[in-house]
């Protein structure tokens, strides 16, 4: 007789280094971290979600392993360069990704971290915020081009 039921993810083992990537981010150093490593884990990566709002949440899964990762990223819309980070969604096999995202906090981690701007987030994250003096948000339409 079964006493208890005990459920476990498994997940394929394969050349992706998506389990490099598994510990939970709870600083701005594990942010930036994260973002330098980006192009690592992004190139396994295939966009299945998003919130439909400027800089939200998206849904990615690794086409190799099936692991999920949501993106979050540091910035303002509008007024800043994005910084996007991505971190493991551990989305439970029974659940729809799509249900899982739209139940999600718009930013969680960052929700979390705008509490506490320390030296990581001043030397390593917020001199890449910055607009350069030739970017512009919104091209003007009278400017001619050369």
């Amino acid at each position: 007789m079964v006493d208890k039921l005990i459920q476990i993810h498994v997940y394929h083992w394969g050349n992706c280094r998506c389990g490099e990537f598994l510990a939970p981010i709870t600083s701005w150093k594990d942010v930036a971290d994260r973002h330098e490593l980006d192009d690592i884990i992004r190139k396994e990566l295939v966009k299945i979600s998003d919130i439909e709002e400027d800089w939200a949440v998206d849904l990615y899964q690794c086409r190799d392993c099936g692991r999920y990762w949501a993106q979050e990223t540091a910035g303002s819309p509008w007024i800043t360069r994005s910084y996007p980070f991505l971190y493991w969604a551990d989305i439970p096999p029974d659940k729809d990704p799509a249900i899982w995202l739209s139940e999600q906090r718009r930013n969680a981690i960052l929700n979390t971290l705008e509490k506490n701007k320390d030296a990581d987030y001043e030397t390593r994250i917020a001199p890449n915020l910055i607009l350069g003096t030739n970017e512009w948000l919104i091209p003007n339409p009278r400017k001619k081009k050369r």
